[in-house]
């Protein structure tokens, strides 16, 4: 992710944090070892690539990092139900076969 892409990343997280009964953030998570969907209603940096947000799939705060988001879209609030059925996609470590 170039630097550009992060920036335009955290001003959307920023105006969600600023707003949150108007927004919220839809996007796709990656991580070592998943892949999910989320709807988030980010409330506060934690750290400078790190905020920290109410997980509409889970229905708990989490800690999310700007460089595993993909796709981010920017939505209404009003548009979101609680719980969020998120999807998840777990990634299975590749195995080598002796040829």
């Amino acid at each position: 992710m170039t630097s550009q892409q992060k920036n335009r990343l955290k001003v959307q997280i920023q105006k969600a944090i600023h707003d949150p009964d108007g927004y919220c953030l839809h996007f796709i998570y990656i991580t070592q070892n998943k892949i999910s969907i989320r709807a988030v209603s980010p409330y506060r940096w934690d750290g400078r690539d790190t905020f920290v947000g109410l997980c509409l799939s889970r229905e708990n705060p989490r800690s999310f990092r700007v460089d595993q988001i993909h796709k981010m879209k920017l939505v209404r609030a009003s548009e979101v139900l609680m719980p969020f059925a998120g999807e998840e996609v777990l990634l299975q470590a590749r195995q080598s076969s002796p040829c």
